[in-house]
């Protein structure tokens, strides 16, 4: 069961057309000095090497442990982009990105999974729930790197 207070910031009707997403999303980009990813996966070795990785290359990084924990730090922060695991206590991937995806402010904001997950189905269950790019681990933490910052540049 998802808490009420998980649930979309606005109702529907107030979200951001898809033709002004991006360009809101470029708007706060510029705002900020660089870049803010949100890592969200429960293995926190992976989490910390993966967050360091991406610091190197001079971005903003948050980090949760679920999908739960995912939509309280996404509504504090309103990252520019967010990698998802799908298979996390709590609120898995699966669930949380169609939650992330409804809340107008982060309308635009592309997810890619990370996932160790080789389900038959999780792949299209993932795109169907708004992911942009599916990764199956182990991934080196540069090419995950290199596939968000081809996003952020959409």
């Amino acid at each position: 069961m998802i808490p009420p207070s998980l649930g979309p910031s606005a109702p529907a009707e107030e979200h951001v057309r898809p033709e002004r997403a991006s360009a809101a999303r470029r708007r706060r980009r510029r705002e900020r000095d660089r870049p803010t990813v949100l890592l969200v996966d429960d293995d926190v070795d992976l989490r910390e090497l993966y967050a360091w990785c991406m610091r190197a290359a001079g971005w903003q990084v948050e980090t949760a442990s679920n999908g739960a924990a995912a939509i309280i730090v996404a509504d504090a922060v309103e990252p520019d982009a967010i990698v998802m695991d799908l298979r996390m206590p709590v609120l898995g991937g699966l669930e949380a990105i169609p939650l992330l995806k409804q809340r107008s402010s982060l309308d635009g904001v592309p997810v890619v999974v990370c996932t160790v997950s080789r389900e038959p189905g999780d792949e299209a269950a993932a795109k169907a729930a708004g992911c942009v790019e599916f990764i199956v681990k182990p991934c080196p933490p540069e090419r995950l790197r290199d596939v968000v910052a081809r996003h952020l540049e959409e």
